[in-house]
């Protein structure tokens, strides 16, 4: 079978795939939401020390929030406290560096 894959390709291979997913998806519907939940999740599973998965997992997951507070409140309150420990999660590891054309740690603080 052969060597386990690097964790950190594992990571970024499910990160791009959530990213994917999430940009073609033409409305938040919750195979939508089941898809980019778990690739986001299985990335920073994969890399925990990684704060770009940190990142898109809390900024999935407040939109998430978002999407549901329009169609469900009471579903919204189970994206909360990820979105918000995800973004903790990212402004701890990112650093003080801003990501390429973004705003990195700075724009999970804001």
């Amino acid at each position: 079978t052969g060597p386990a894959p690097a964790p950190k390709l594992v990571a970024r291979a499910f990160l791009k795939l959530g990213q994917w997913r999430w940009a073609i998806a033409e409305d938040m519907d919750d195979a939508t939401l089941t898809d980019v939940l778990t690739a986001f999740r299985t990335a920073t599973d994969a890399c925990r020390q990684w704060a770009k998965a940190w990142h898109h997992w809390a900024l999935f997951n407040a939109a998430a929030m978002e999407h549901y507070a329009k169609v469900a409140p009471a579903a919204a309150t189970r994206h909360v406290a990820p979105a918000i420990s995800g973004f903790f999660r990212s402004i701890a590891l990112g650093g003080t560096a801003p990501q390429k054309g973004k705003g990195g740690p700075l724009q999970d603080i804001l």
